[in-house]
């Protein structure tokens, strides 16, 4: 009968030891998880903030055409004059 105790107690001792096991992997992973949350905020922070500066380059860009479009006016402008008074 003091055998069959010993074997259910060292049965027990290993299902503990595997149990703290999980438990360790568990916590690793929960870890994982957090710091990939982490880095996914600030990817989303990131992209946030590139779509603010790609907004920005449009509206430059959008200023620089409409101010090539004035010059290019004013210059056809200019030279009709120049021909006009010749």
């Amino acid at each position: 009968m003091n055998k069959r105790f010993a074997q259910v107690d060292e049965r027990f001792a290993q299902m503990e030891k595997r149990f703290a096991t999980m438990e360790a992997r568990l916590e690793r992973l929960e870890q994982g998880i957090k710091e990939v949350n982490g880095r996914l905020d600030r990817l989303e922070n990131d992209m946030v903030n590139v779509k603010g500066q790609l907004e920005q380059v449009e509206r430059g860009l959008c200023e620089m055409k409409e101010a090539l479009l004035r010059l290019e006016k004013q210059a056809a402008d200019d030279v009709h004059a120049c021909w006009k008074y010749r």
